[in-house]
């Protein structure tokens, strides 16, 4: 997964979350019982967090999005992130607003999503390391 954002603009990004290990043969990618299912997010936490370096510590993060999932399924604690419906669905929609986009600088930085599972696991179901910010050309609009 690669993306293109222009500075000064919004942007959504929209992830679909399945269960780790739920295909019986990770070799083969279609067929009887490889379903994907999807992941619920109940009593999960998400973070999605874009660096210019992935050496940088997150306090150098561009942005860092997340949020909390309850126990019932609502989202608290909520900055850049919601769920597109249900917590049991596993997706998540990500916004990247104008406010945000307008404090990039044109160039290539490292984005990853990790969620912290009801045990406590951390797992990484999307990492880009080429998500690309480009100026706009349009400078006159403000951003309210």
């Amino acid at each position: 997964m690669s993306a293109t954002l222009k500075r000064g603009d919004s942007k959504y990004f929209r992830y679909v979350l399945t269960r780790p290990g739920t295909r019986p043969n990770p070799d083969e990618p279609s067929g009887p019982g490889n379903l994907d299912l999807p992941f619920n997010l109940t009593g999960c936490e998400v973070f999605v967090t874009m660096k210019s370096s992935l050496g940088d510590v997150d306090a150098l993060s561009v942005y860092e999005h997340q949020m909390v999932i309850t126990s019932a399924g609502v989202v608290t604690n909520a900055i850049g992130l919601s769920l597109e419906k249900l917590a049991t669905d596993g997706v998540v929609i990500q916004r990247i607003s104008p406010e945000e986009s307008m404090l990039f600088v044109a160039g290539t930085y490292n984005v990853d999503l990790q969620v912290r599972d009801t045990a406590s696991d951390v797992w990484t179901p999307f990492q880009v390391a080429d998500e690309i910010v480009i100026e706009d050309v349009t400078r006159r609009i403000k951003v309210v």
